[in-house]
């Protein structure tokens, strides 16, 4: 990760995450998470008025990743008898191909504090969307199996709003009296089942 300034009030920030897992299926390797943010303190701008409070715009994109179980991607048996006899069935069916899902995120907000910084407030926009979520598919009953098979087919979107404002009501010098408000909303959505049964 780095990041970079420049005259105090812009600010770049560039990342990147590598991913390996042994719970990811044999041919999947090295996963790589790229990140950016970006922030503007516009009211250390010289046409800003002071009357205006302290505010800071910011930005940011970002991808992430959630492996799989640990032993999803393989398969796995169960001891069960059969006929008085020792005997052992499939518990897991395993998915040699099976890998982590990716969910990459949109945030766009601001920070703002004024009236000698007794109210302030934090407001941020976001959209995530996850591809290849892993979900339980049902597979065709002439391969042999009657269990359902972990694969990496859909796709969910997150998105909402949140919001924190604080303000301070008393401020004395021996106590005061704060006031908090926290709000968030989520509207979340499967755009995609893939193969997998609906639910």
């Amino acid at each position: 990760q780095a990041l970079f300034a420049m005259l105090d009030r812009y600010f770049l920030t560039v990342g990147v995450r590598v991913d390996g897992n042994s719970a990811f299926g044999e041919d999947l390797g090295l996963q790589t998470y790229p990140k950016v943010s970006a922030s503007y303190i516009i009211w250390d701008e010289s046409f800003w008025n002071e009357r205006f409070g302290v505010l800071k715009l910011r930005a940011a994109w970002g991808q992430s990743g959630r492996a799989p179980g640990t032993f999803d991607a393989v398969r796995t048996w169960e001891a069960q008898g059969y006929g008085g006899e020792p005997a052992y069935t499939p518990e897991n069916l395993g998915n040699p191909n099976l890998g982590p899902e990716r969910t990459s995120e949109t945030e766009v907000g601001f920070d703002w504090a004024g009236f000698q910084n007794r109210l302030s407030t934090e407001v941020t926009w976001y959209r995530q969307r996850t591809t290849d979520a892993l979900f339980e598919v049902r597979k065709p009953p002439s391969e042999g199996f009657a269990l359902e098979q972990l694969e990496n087919v859909g796709t969910i979107q997150n998105q909402g709003w949140e919001l924190n404002l604080n303000a301070a009501i008393l401020d004395r010098r021996d106590w005061g009296f704060d006031v908090g408000l926290n709000f968030y909303t989520n509207q979340s959505e499967v755009l995609d089942l893939g193969s997998a049964v609906p639910f």
